[in-house]
């Protein structure tokens, strides 16, 4: 018998969620228990590359000899987006990787936020990990024992969600080609660090 393994934004999240499911095990990255595997990113555990992947000019070199050229690369808009694992957080990347692609996981229940925003940061980890479990989505409001009980007993299927997970994509990618672009057109017109974006603007 395999493992369910239940995916949570926050380890605080996870720790109430394996408690009320009875995984009561702690272990590296994740907690074990009654036929179920909770694990959780630490806020983003993967996001959108930087131009420097896509082939544009480095940000050291865009003060120096690349100044035209970067210019001239604006705006910047990459032909495929590609993600990436963030550094500071790689250690439990690799934990819940492993998990996904565990023999002994036979499926995969996103315990995210109900937001749009926690709706892609899990997609953006499955994807990365390259994952091709099914998935099923845990939508809760609160985490009472009561409200994690019945969200566990009507779990949904994720395709529902396909289309919040393709808009909230598309925003990011968005703000990415604005906020890289008008950065670096303010920064090269400047000399001196200067960051745009949709948020902070």
């Amino acid at each position: 018998m395999g493992y369910k393994l239940c995916m949570a934004e926050k380890p605080s999240v996870a720790k109430e969620i394996a408690k009320v499911i009875g995984a009561d095990k702690p272990c590296n990255g994740y907690y074990e228990g009654n036929g179920y595997r909770v694990t959780w990113a630490v806020g983003h555990l993967v996001g959108l590359a930087e131009p420097e992947e896509y082939g544009f000019v480095n940000k050291k070199e865009m003060w120096g000899e690349g100044k035209e050229q970067a210019y001239a690369e604006l705006p910047l808009i990459p032909e495929e987006f590609k993600l990436i694992v963030l550094e500071p957080t790689k250690d439990q990347f690799e934990i819940v990787k492993n998990l996904i692609n565990s023999p002994e996981t036979d499926e995969i229940i996103n315990c995210g936020d109900m937001g749009a925003e926690g709706h892609i940061l899990q997609w953006f980890i499955r994807e990365k990990a390259g994952c091709t479990k099914k998935v099923r989505r845990f939508c809760a409001t609160s985490l009472t024992e009561e409200s994690i009980k019945k969200a566990m007993a009507n779990l949904r299927p994720e395709e529902e969600f396909a289309n919040i997970i393709k808009g909230e994509f598309c925003k990011k990618k968005a703000d990415w080609i604005m906020g890289m672009s008008m950065s670096r057109a303010e920064s090269i017109k400047y000399g001196t660090s200067i960051t745009v974006g949709r948020v902070q603007s």
